[in-house]
C-alpha cells in the first residue's frame, strides 16, 4: 500500500507540474508503445524518470497501474461508505 500511495504522489506531482494546458489528460491514451516500454522498465527495476514523460503519458501509466490491481481500490462493499463520505450529512437519498 505505501508503494501504490508513493506511486500515486509521485505521479499527482509530475501531472501537475507538467504542463497544466493539457486538456482531457485522462482521456487521452497516451503512447503505447512508450506506455509498455516504461512497465518494463518498473517490473524490472530499472531506473526510469517520469519527469522526461508528459502529462498524458504519466496519466496514462497511472490508469494502467490502476487496471492492474488485483482488487479495486474502490470495492462494491464499501460503496455506501464511500457515498456517505460524500455527502453533506452522511446520508444519500439514493442510498436506500
Amino acid at each position: 500500500m505505501i508503494l501504490f500511495l508513493l506511486f500515486c504522489e509521485i505521479t499527482k506531482t509530475n501531472i501537475m507540474f507538467a504542463d497544466m494546458s493539457v486538456e482531457g489528460v485522462f482521456r487521452k491514451n497516451g503512447n503505447i508503445r512508450r506506455l509498455k516500454e516504461l512497465t518494463v522498465l518498473i517490473d524490472n527495476g530499472d531506473p526510469f524518470d517520469l519527469a522526461q514523460e508528459g502529462a498524458v503519458q504519466v496519466a496514462a501509466l497511472l490508469k494502467k497501474f490502476l487496471r492492474e490491481l488485483p482488487d479495486p481500490l474502490l470495492t462494491f462493499k464499501l460503496h455506501r461508505l464511500f457515498i456517505a463520505s460524500q455527502s453533506k450529512h452522511g446520508k444519500t437519498s439514493y442510498m436506500n
